[in-house]
């Protein structure tokens, strides 16, 4: 069982999923994890803590759980989610769902399931030796990067001095 931190960020990750789907699908981008409540982080974490403890749960057991949690603290449908109010558009049976609102329930049961056998296994992904992975040189990338630049703005006439004045530029402006 992971620890109540590893749950924390087992939520923060399903949290950020749920988001980055829902700003592509929907787009629709809700708010970081830092920035939304503690009562949407709650949420979240009962719902991790719900598919731990039920790990044979299916996608609408998951969303039936978060429905009976949302109505049991005064949430009802309403168009729009708004949480002063507490409106939600998926407060409604599974059945009813459009198809993308069950695919946040795939996509959460799934970051659940990964993570918690990451940490069940000691927080060891395995031992993979990466030493054979090519990585790029940054200093390729920057020149790589600003040789599409000067062919697509019309200066490929750019000599050595252009481009490590360019790299110079980049690695002292940018984090």
């Amino acid at each position: 069982m992971p620890t109540d931190e590893q749950i924390s960020k087992i939520a923060k990750v399903c949290h950020a999923v749920n988001r980055a789907y829902a700003e592509r699908a929907e787009g629709v981008c809700g708010e970081s994890w830092e920035e939304c409540s503690q009562a949407t982080r709650e949420s979240v974490i009962r719902g991790v803590i719900f598919k731990i403890d039920n790990p044979e749960s299916t996608p609408g057991d998951i969303h039936e759980k978060w429905l009976k949690d949302k109505i049991d603290n005064g949430w009802i449908w309403g168009t729009t989610k708004n949480e002063s109010r507490k409106f939600h558009p998926c407060c409604m049976a599974y059945g009813s769902l459009p198809e993308k609102q069950k695919t946040k329930d795939y996509l959460f049961m799934a970051v659940i399931d990964s993570m918690k056998d990451i940490f069940e296994d000691d927080g060891q992904i395995g031992t993979l030796d990466l030493t054979s992975v090519q990585r790029d040189n940054p200093d390729d990338v920057l020149r790589r990067d600003f040789d599409e630049v000067a062919l697509e703005y019309g200066t490929p006439d750019a000599d050595e001095k252009d481009i490590e004045r360019s790299i110079h530029f980049f690695r002292r402006n940018l984090p």
